[in-house]
């Protein structure tokens, strides 16, 4: 399995890593010396895709819920409400 292909499978699992600082040790473990400079462009692309299909999803969320169909909130608008969201949903749990 190339450097790559173990970034990509790694980054599946994100959600399960508790910090960013862990997140960057696990890809520096994963890739050989030889292959870090020769993939860095392709994993930078590959993150910013996984990035960009995220926060998509969050945005067809917000549009869904606030019935804004045609329009996509700024980052800081998308963060707020889904942030508010969550911790309606924690409150609301006995």
């Amino acid at each position: 399995m190339t450097g790559l292909q173990k970034l990509k499978e790694f980054c599946t699992r994100l959600d399960h890593y508790p910090s960013r600082l862990a997140i960057q040790t696990e890809i520096e473990r994963l890739l050989p010396e030889d292959e870090k400079e020769s993939i860095e462009l392709e994993e930078l692309r590959f993150l910013f895709d996984l990035q960009h299909r995220r926060v998509a999803e969050a945005d067809a969320y917000w549009q869904k819920e606030t019935g804004n169909k045609d329009v996509f909130p700024d980052l800081e608008a998308l963060i707020r409400f889904l942030l508010e969201r969550a911790r309606s949903a924690q409150e609301a749990r006995p």
